[in-house]
């Protein structure tokens, strides 16, 4: 039996290292927050991919749009939030530790292409 699990994103609950959120229009209450080695989830980056809507990604003095199509990443250190706009905004945000993870050169541009393993 594979070990996979399908799920619509409203059926999902949040798991470790990835979460579906959606909040609220206009709405000012995602915390200001880092994953720096004072916290129980320490030195994870996060990676913002919007779903729908749109809103504001917060880190110091500077701000970033987000919306479907693009993605944002975000360091350990660095203090963020995010704040939707007028129609809310649902993203998936997915954390992991930086260096933790060695990809395989077919992942690099140009790269060889994978190779199938043989089954059985």
């Amino acid at each position: 039996m594979a070990d996979v699990t399908v799920a619509r994103i409203d059926e999902m609950e949040p798991i470790f290292g990835m979460q579906v959120m959606t909040l609220p229009p206009n709405w000012d209450g995602y915390p200001d927050h880092k994953h720096d080695a004072s916290v129980a989830d320490a030195n994870q980056e996060e990676v913002y991919i919007p779903l729908a809507g749109s809103g504001t990604l917060q880190a110091d003095r500077e701000s970033y749009v987000l919306e479907p199509g693009m993605m944002v990443r975000v360091g350990p250190e660095q203090m963020r939030r995010i704040v939707p706009g007028d129609e809310g905004i649902r993203f998936i945000a997915l954390g992991g530790v930086p260096g933790t993870f060695a990809p395989s050169a077919w992942t690099d541009l140009a790269g060889p292409l994978p190779v199938a393993e043989p089954v059985g």
